[in-house]
């Protein structure tokens, strides 16, 4: 046991001394540049600086077996450990895949995923002394994937379109940071939207068609979107000064998840959401540190009535849900067009109030299947046992640096 520790001491040692001699330390790695394989080390007794390293490198010299083989355990320890290396495995910009080209040059990537609310965004750091600043400009379309070595799936970051350009002179770094491209290209455009007597299902699709939007949801044909002052009145309506604000709010009204990923819309209930199996684990061995811990269930609604007839005196009320986790009117909002869609809206309010109502922020190590709106379980709170359970992704921060991959994830529980 002795000899295997002074062993594995001994290669890790040469293989930071490897990695700063053949590649700068501080870049992530990537498949354009191949990672040093160590085959084997050996030292002087008593010579600690004279540590020399023979490893597998395109042209580099031969390795006797005998000299493998009296290494070997290390060796296959720090081989697993280097293989789950994150590396960037695509970079593509402006519909062009160059990261044969830039990949050396990527200090750092982050990747902002959030299920609703707000777009997602990217941030890449290139050494300035590289070719980037001349591939990369304002309004440039990056796409970025990443993934462990050796590990076939990965984050897919999609299109995004960039907006900002920080340089740093000591050391030389160019940072580049880019919005979701169909949010910049048309969605948050200030194109007013003004319906009357209008399908939540038929503004939807409308949208989808006039700015090229992949779709997949289940906005309901039974709503009628909009309010207004007086039941007595012909018609509700709406008024929004841009496209992506109407999608965010309807959905939050009625109870759907508007979530904008590179090209593609996905509208769906948080009924359907909540069925979805889990598609990840944590236990308490996986999370870093707990940022943030929000357990307010007395906040929970399980009824909220609303608007739809009668007289402004004397309104008709829709309501869902069993009034004994606490009641709310929405007395403030007007009237719906019928009792379905003051309904839906009853529905939507509740879960606007409960998808804050118990919430989970903490770092993890990350992972592919690390995406906003995917269900996960988180397990193993002793002492905080409320924190154990069936959560939601609302936010993932990935951030992949010479260090490794780490990720911020901003939870929603479901049960």
């Amino acid at each position: 046991m002795f000899a295997f520790a002074f062993d594995l001491i001994l290669t890790v040692s040469a293989a930071v001394r490897l990695s700063a001699d053949h590649a700068n330390a501080r870049r992530i790695p990537s498949e354009a540049l191949p990672l040093p394989i160590i085959l084997a080390i050996f030292q002087t007794k008593g010579d600690t600086e004279n540590v020399r390293t023979i490893c597998f490198v395109p042209g580099s010299v031969s390795v006797s077996l005998g000299l493998v083989l009296v290494r070997l355990p290390a060796l296959l320890f720090l081989l697993v450990v280097m293989s789950k290396s994150p590396i960037v495995s695509s970079l593509v910009i402006n519909n062009v895949e160059l990261i044969e080209v830039l990949g050396q040059d990527i200090i750092s990537v982050t990747f902002v995923d959030v299920m609703y609310g707000s777009p997602s965004q990217i941030k890449i750091s290139f050494d300035d002394t590289g070719t980037a600043s001349d591939l990369i400009k304002q309004n440039t379309l990056v796409s970025i994937k990443f993934k462990y070595r050796n590990e076939s799936e990965e984050i897919n970051t999609s299109t995004h379109t960039i907006d900002t350009i920080e340089r740093q002179e000591i050391p030389s770094i160019v940072t580049f940071g880019g919005i979701g491209y169909h949010w910049l290209s048309g969605l948050s455009s200030t194109e007013p939207i003004w319906r009357r007597d209008t399908k939540l299902n038929q503004l939807v699709n409308e949208i989808v068609n006039t700015y090229g939007l992949q779709f997949s949801g289940n906005p309901s044909s039974d709503v009628t979107v909009g309010t207004r002052s007086d039941p007595s009145d012909p018609y509700v309506e709406i008024r929004f000064n841009r496209p992506i604000n109407a999608l965010y709010t309807l959905g939050q009204q009625f109870g759907y998840s508007c979530q904008i990923w590179g090209s593609y819309l996905r509208f769906w209930s948080f009924a359907e959401l909540n069925q979805l199996p889990t598609q990840g684990f944590l236990t308490l061995s996986d999370i870093g540190n707990v940022i943030q811990s929000v357990s307010s269930s007395f906040k929970r609604y399980s009824q909220v009535h609303v608007k739809y007839g009668g007289t402004v005196d004397n309104p008709l009320w829709a309501a869902s849900g069993n009034p004994d986790g606490g009641v709310e009117y929405l007395d403030r909002e007007g009237f719906y067009r019928d009792n379905a869609s003051a309904t839906f809206r009853s529905v939507g309010e509740r879960y606007r109030l409960n998808n804050d109502a118990d919430t989970l922020k903490l770092m993890t190590t990350g992972a592919p299947w690390q995406y906003a709106e995917r269900n996960i379980t988180v397990t193993g709170f002793l002492y905080t046992s409320q924190n154990n359970g069936k959560y939601r992704i609302y936010k993932a921060i990935h951030m992949l640096s010479g260090n490794g991959w780490d990720c911020e994830l901003e939870l929603q529980k479901i049960e």
